[in-house]
């Protein structure tokens, strides 16, 4: 048909789609990245039909003209199916080596190698890297976190090694429907990639950043957010489109209805110029209100064959093949061809270059509004039918590479109403997402499994779908929905006499119930999954039960119980391979021996925790490992340290969605902070986390909310300081570390308001707890209590509070600890008369304190030395202090501490 190639003659010749301005932008920003070698991300959003991809195409048209032209790289994300994976990645690698879907494994290799040789004959080593994108080298027992980073590696390295001889614009289509690993995979580009001629762009709808709300930001990034045309822009479109096909009127008439919406415009000439040909002259005009309603107009006078080849396609996907085209909508070959090049004169639909799947002519849809509308006009039975056969032909095809597209095929058995296929591939498509933590996939993933398998009434996987689900949802930290999941599946498993998963769900009830505090009910549940797993011979539950059962013991201060308890956990998850429950008893006993004041064998046991769960692939585990890691340097006067594990902690956590973790992460960071004098960065952090550990992390908040009124004291802001302390002190203690750090805030307070008889009682119940029981608070915490003692006169109660502490401090070996020791054997020696030792004392003290860059302890052995001793030394000391301290606080605490009395008294000469 002649209107057809008129009509793409015009889409070439003229930017006439109202977006100069955004053109023009992207051209600045191409030759801005072609010029200064730099990588820019550009995001282009906008509603459907509003021109996205036409943009991309005009400035692509320019671009051809420039020396040299770019290399176009282009992937785009699926929709059929939601996306688990890196799809518009693989379409790259598809279209630049010729790898097909139905290449075995071993051609990908052979023809991935082969383009690279030729276009990055110097980076060899990328092939491993790149295979990941299909999931191809990624065997049993690798860590998912390492193949992440060397895959975000392999790409990073391959745009920078192919934009070394020209430049290269990446374009990723459809980003509304990327997984959360292609994002994150771009965002590390732009992050991580500098003096490379590289130019990002992504198009997608504004739900994007409804998704994901900070994406497509930082450094060298910008969002351009597509408007609907302006009505003379529209107008100037219709006109370029129809030029003396339609009346002036209809011109009008079409650029009003479509509201500045390209595609509408466009669909709108179309039906009209197709109407014209095909009926008489003079009739009536019907315009639509829609640009549904269009489409749906324009299909409706399609011949038979091409309206049955166009649903067809459209049950299959974006992309579709003729022969299963012709297979679904059930005619012959040469008929199904014939329709299909009918098709495309009309522009449904456009012919790939390159088809994924061999010796097959690959199509897609020019717009996926045609997709939707064409599958919309299938009767229910229809579709149903046709997705049973795209399943079974995705099957024949694909063979062993079925796992890269496993969501698409459950998602066409889920639609086809095969329940019993469905809910065992939309059970692997689940644990693929689990596996990739795209854990909102993972959720819906099983909810649809969980359906199908009820309808198909396969009651036998009920269970462990609900043990699964419930799984994500306790990695995410949504408690309650987790304890629903594996209460039911523990109903469902007693019901069907499943006595394996009985005690596995038993000990996952427990791990919820002691998330959320409940100590007891966690108890209850461990010792009968113990109990049970022991009975049937399942050592891996009774391992990891047994190790749950030395957390509740660890939590109440009997580490002697702990330990029991953990050796025969350790030896069982050994003998069985379990890595990622012995990752979690090596982090349990990690704390214990922190807890004992053995900070090297607690290193130790976080280091071995951490190579056993990057073995597993658990990274949840592993980022557990790092926080301990961070934990133990912090509270062994290390916090530089600290702070590396817990950016690395963080990092991973966020990356999992594992929102515990995260809590815990951002908590030591900022206890590592307030070591360092880092004050107004480490308040920020705490009150960040304050709302999500209330949630996930409920133990924590008595040291929370008194590191918190700790900060605030030293900076003299009194009243905040009192509030913090006021809620660290009231909170139930779990065992003797929260006893003493509870009672830690309420001395604090007591001095704060002047309630010397409260503060007699604080001081009264702290010499009461028994030494050695929780070496890390007791070092951190002796000298704070043995001030208050030196305060109200109580010199026997001192030193035998010292001399109580002093075995616990010296095993630990934690400066600030031995600082605080050496001020409290001062404050003795002083009261004794004994100024030499006194001097000596209070040198050890500032050494201790100085050496462990501990901010709190430094200030403190200062003022004490320069109270007693009147040492210039410290006062110039103090005033470098406050100026560092200061300097680290925003405006309105800064004035604060600067007027505070402390302040103020080095100051005054």
């Amino acid at each position: 048909a002649p209107f057809p190639q008129r009509h793409e003659s015009r889409r070439r010749s003229a930017p006439l789609l109202g977006r100069h301005l955004e053109l023009s932008l992207l051209r600045q920003l191409y030759e801005r990245t072609a010029t200064d070698r730099t990588t820019h991300l550009v995001t282009l959003l906008g509603q459907p039909g509003i021109g996205k991809s036409r943009l991309v195409r005009e400035l692509l048209a320019e671009l051809r003209e420039a020396t040299p032209p770019p290399l176009v790289l282009r992937g785009r994300s699926l929709a059929l199916g939601g996306q688990i994976g890196y799809h518009a990645l693989q379409d790259i690698l598809r279209a630049q080596s010729g790898v097909l879907d139905s290449d075995p494994p071993d051609a990908v290799r052979t023809k991935l190698q082969a383009w690279l040789h030729g276009a990055v004959p110097e980076q060899p080593d990328l092939l491993e890297g790149l295979l990941l994108t299909f999931a191809l080298t990624n065997g049993a027992g690798t860590d998912p976190g390492e193949v992440r980073n060397r895959l975000f590696a392999a790409w990073r390295r391959l745009f920078v090694c192919l934009a070394a001889s020209r430049p290269v614009v990446a374009i990723f289509e459809d980003m509304h429907w990327a997984d959360d690993a292609v994002l994150d995979l771009l965002q590390s580009v732009i992050a991580g990639t500098d003096d490379a001629a590289l130019l990002l762009l992504c198009l997608g709808r504004p739900d994007l950043l409804e998704r994901r709300s900070g994406w497509g930001g930082g450094r060298n990034a910008m969002t351009i957010d597509l408007r609907p045309l302006r009505a003379e822009d529209t107008a100037r479109l219709v006109e370029a489109l129809a030029q003396d096909e339609l009346s002036p009127e209809l011109r009008l008439m079409i650029a009003e209805r479509a509201e500045g919406n390209p595609l509408f415009a466009e669909e709108l000439v179309r039906m009209l110029v197709e109407g014209a040909a095909a009926s008489p002259p003079g009739g009536p005009v019907t315009i639509p209100d829609s640009v549904q309603a269009v489409i749906t107009s324009r299909i409706d006078r399609l011949p038979h064959d091409e309206r049955r080849i166009l649903q067809a396609g459209a049950v299959i996907g974006r992309t579709f093949w003729t022969s299963v085209a012709a297979q679904l909508a059930g005619l012959a070959p040469e008929d199904a061809v014939r329709a299909t090049a009918g098709l495309v004169a009309k522009e449904f639909v456009a012919r790939r270059l390159q088809s994924t799947i061999a010796d097959e002519d690959e199509y897609a849809f020019r717009h996926n509004l045609t997709r939707d509308v064409a599958y919309g006009m299938l009767p229910r039975s229809q579709r149903q039918r046709a997705h049973g056969e795209a399943a079974r032909w995705f099957e024949a095809r694909l063979g062993p590479r079925i796992e890269e597209v496993i969501e698409v095929v459950a998602e066409h058995l889920r639609l086809a109403g095969d329940d019993a296929r469905a809910a065992g591939y939309l059970r692997r498509a689940a644990g693929k997402a689990r596996r990739q933590y795209a854990n909102a996939d993972a959720i819906r993933l099983y909810d649809q499994a969980m359906e199908s398998a009820r309808r198909a009434s396969l009651t036998d996987q009920i269970p462990r779908l609900f043990l699964e689900r419930g799984e994500v949802h306790q990695h995410l930290g949504t408690y309650a929905a987790a304890l629903a999941d594996f209460e039911a599946g523990l109903a469902e498993a007693r019901r069907l006499g499943d006595q394996g998963l009985e005690v596995a769900l038993e000990n996952r009830v427990g791990l919820v119930h002691h998330r959320e505090g409940r100590v007891e009910e966690a108890e209850s549940h461990f010792a009968q999954a113990a109990r049970g797993a022991r009975a049937i011979g399942d050592r891996v539950t009774l391992g990891l039960s047994l190790v749950d059962l030395a957390t509740v013991h660890w939590d109440r201060g009997d580490l002697h119980a702990t330990d029991r308890l953990l050796g025969e956990g350790i030896v069982l998850l050994r003998e069985a391979s379990e890595g990622a429950g012995l990752a979690r008893a090596l982090n349990l006993r990690c704390m214990t021996h922190l807890a004992l004041g053995n900070g090297d064998e607690a290193v130790a046991a976080a280091q071995e925790a951490l190579v056993a769960a990057r073995a597993a692939g658990d990274r949840s585990r592993e980022a557990t490992s790092l926080s301990y890691l961070s934990v133990v340097h912090n509270w062994t006067g290390r916090p530089s340290m600290g702070i590396e594990y817990a950016h690395a902690a963080m990092a991973l956590a966020e990356s999992i969605g594992d929102r515990r973790r995260v809590a815990y992460a951002r908590e030591f960071l900022a206890q590592a902070l307030q070591d360092l004098g880092e004050w107004g960065e480490a308040i920020r952090l705490t009150l960040d986390v304050l709302p999500s550990a209330q949630q996930v992390t409920p133990a924590e908040l008595p040291f929370l909310h008194t590191f918190l009124g700790q900060m605030y004291h030293e900076i003299g802001d009194i009243e905040r300081a009192r509030e913090a302390f006021q809620v660290g002190a009231r909170f139930d203690a779990r065992s003797f570390g929260w006893q003493l750090v509870t009672l830690l805030a309420a001395s604090y307070l007591a001095q704060i308001d002047g309630d010397h008889e409260g503060l007699r009682r604080v001081l009264d119940q702290v010499l009461t707890l028994p030494a050695g029981s929780f070496a890390p608070v007791e070092a951190y915490a002796c000298y704070f209590i043995g001030e208050g003692l030196w305060r109200t006169g109580r010199i026997g109660d001192l030193q035998r509070f010292a001399d109580g502490r002093r075995p616990t401090v010296v095993r630990l070996k934690t400066p600030a600890g031995r600082a605080g020791l050496a001020l409290l054997d001062g404050f003795l020696a002083i009261h004794d008369g004994r100024l030499d030792a006194a001097a000596a004392h209070m040198d050890e003290a500032v050494a201790a304190a100085e050496a462990g860059e501990h901010a709190i302890m430094t200030r403190a052995s200062l003022e004490w030395r320069l109270h007693f001793f009147h040492r210039d030394e410290d006062r110039t000391g103090l005033q470098r202090l406050h100026a560092r301290l200061a300097a680290s606080l925003p405006d309105d605490l800064r004035e604060i501490f600067l007027a505070s009395a402390r302040v103020r008294a080095v100051e005054a000469v």
